[in-house]
């Protein structure tokens, strides 16, 4: 997983690096691509002058949006790859009633809205995205209070604010790998498990590109690419 080029997990370090240059430039260069073809449709042709900047100075960007504030209500200790393979579910009668997390492997000092930026946008298809994103949050923030009734949750609010300003991170990371995952889930063995950046990007581009184009379009109208926090950076 690209996660673990951006977050030191081992000793749950609150600093954000970025350790291989090939998974930085297919990153960008992934961004930019999409960003290209999201112009071709016009009700987004003036949408996107920005991304281009932000691929210009990615690596900066992305540590802005990783970095942890001590003072940020949403500051936890977050799991890193919050996708499908990694959620294990009990079942009584065909239906899911308990639910637990497994591969903490990328486990650090992190944002409460990072793993969930993560679910909206990795876990979730457009349709679904579109049809019950409040309906997801308000769930979270009652599970939330429901289980540390004694405890102060981040806000529906908070949490809105949160996805708005970091959302650049958990949205280049999707765009990224969801294609590729998609295509390994489709064809099974045809498509390889372990490959490079590069390769990874072939495949999404071969498969689901229109995965990218979706993801990108719905993170510009929720106006949570955060790019007028970003820009601000560079």
């Amino acid at each position: 997983m690209p996660h673990a080029y951006f977050v030191e997990a081992s000793g749950l370090t609150e600093v954000s690096r970025h350790t291989s240059l090939d998974w930085l430039d297919s990153l960008r260069q992934n961004l930019r691509q999409t960003a290209t073809r999201v112009r071709d449709d016009p009700r987004y042709a003036t949408r996107t002058a920005q991304v281009d900047r932000i691929a210009d100075h990615l690596e900066a960007a992305l540590h802005r949006c990783l970095q942890p504030d001590r003072e940020d209500a949403t500051l936890v200790i977050g799991h890193g790859d919050v996708v499908g393979p990694n959620f294990l579910f009990a079942y009584e009668n065909d239906r899911p009633v308990d639910c637990k997390m497994v591969d903490w492997s990328h486990a650090a000092l992190s944002y409460s809205t990072a793993d969930l930026g993560c679910f909206l946008y990795m876990g979730l298809d457009q349709s679904t995205r579109a049809g019950r994103w409040d309906e997801l949050l308000d769930r979270y923030c009652g599970s939330l209070s429901r289980t540390f009734p004694s405890a102060t949750v981040p806000t529906r609010a908070t949490l809105e604010k949160g996805i708005r300003e970091r959302g650049l991170y958990f949205g280049v990371v999707a765009m990224f790998y969801k294609p590729y995952l998609m295509a390994r889930h489709d064809l099974g063995e045809q498509i390889p498990v372990d490959v490079s950046p590069t390769r990874i990007l072939e495949i999404g581009d071969t498969y689901y590109p229109e995965e990218k184009v979706a993801i990108l379009k719905d993170m510009i109208d929720r106006d949570i690419i955060g790019i007028r926090e970003t820009v601000q950076i560079v």
